[in-house]
């Protein structure tokens, strides 16, 4: 399967979520602008303190400006 279960073992005393998909939308708007959206749905299959959602969310942005910064390098 495409889970790849393997590289983590199961541990009876954590919880394993699913992210059903996930990816950025990519809308040129004019030469000089451009819309990302990022969509993800994800089932936690339990609870996730908000310090660690928190964070998840920072990464993504980070990587949000991580691509602006290699476009205005091209």
């Amino acid at each position: 399967t495409d889970d790849r279960e393997d590289l983590v073992p199961l541990n009876p005393e954590l919880v394993r979520g699913a992210v059903s998909i996930a990816g950025w939308k990519i809308e040129p708007l004019s030469p000089s602008r451009t819309r990302f959206t990022y969509l993800s749905e994800i089932d936690f299959r339990g609870y996730v303190p908000n310090f660690i959602l928190t964070q998840g969310f920072k990464d993504i942005a980070r990587d949000l400006i991580n691509v602006q910064d290699l476009v205005l390098r091209v």
